[in-house]
């Protein structure tokens, strides 16, 4: 007889997507050119209620690596973040059944920036993570140690245990 599966709860989502440009876009901070990226990504997400106070900048950044912009969908719970090598786009808890919405509105992003830069992306990375409940009493470490070969990691006693697929 078949184990029986147990199914647990979705208590949040998280979704994000990260680029890296070709080469860095390092000309918009050193040559002062950042209102080029603000006016191009602003005019594109206005359709999805961001506005100028929606708009932060990283002024504490200790390196070239920390600057960034980042642009608030609070409609969205969704965020772009521009940095000098690449990007990254991040929705917390999205509501799936908008998934068409927030797609649109993360590529009329990409489509604004990759404008005002003239850059081309080179690599790309996708992360999707669910933070679970298990419907039973037991305690999460055993409900997750069902999905991970203890043995092949060289320990069973491992205070916590995670799963993450890649490809």
């Amino acid at each position: 007889m078949p184990e029986e599966l147990i199914v647990a709860e979705i208590q949040q989502t998280f979704f994000e997507y990260r680029t890296n440009f070709k080469e860095p876009i390092t000309v918009f901070w050193s040559g002062g050119r950042q209102a080029e990226i603000v006016d191009a990504m602003h005019e594109a997400l206005a359709s999805w209620g961001v506005g100028i106070e929606n708009i932060a900048w990283n002024q504490g950044a200790k390196n070239l690596r920390e600057l960034q912009l980042t642009f608030g969908v609070p409609s969205l719970f969704a965020s772009i973040q521009v940095g000098v090598i690449g990007v990254t786009m991040t929705a917390i808890n999205p509501d799936w059944s908008q998934a068409p919405v927030l797609v649109s509105m993360f590529q009329a992003g990409m489509d604004a920036l990759k404008g005002a830069t003239r850059q081309q992306l080179q690599s790309q990375q996708t992360t999707l993570g669910f933070h679970l409940k298990p419907p039973d009493k037991r305690p999460f470490r055993e409900t997750i140690a069902q999905f991970v070969n203890a043995k092949a990691l060289g320990t069973d006693d491992a205070a916590m245990f995670g799963m993450s697929v890649y490809y």
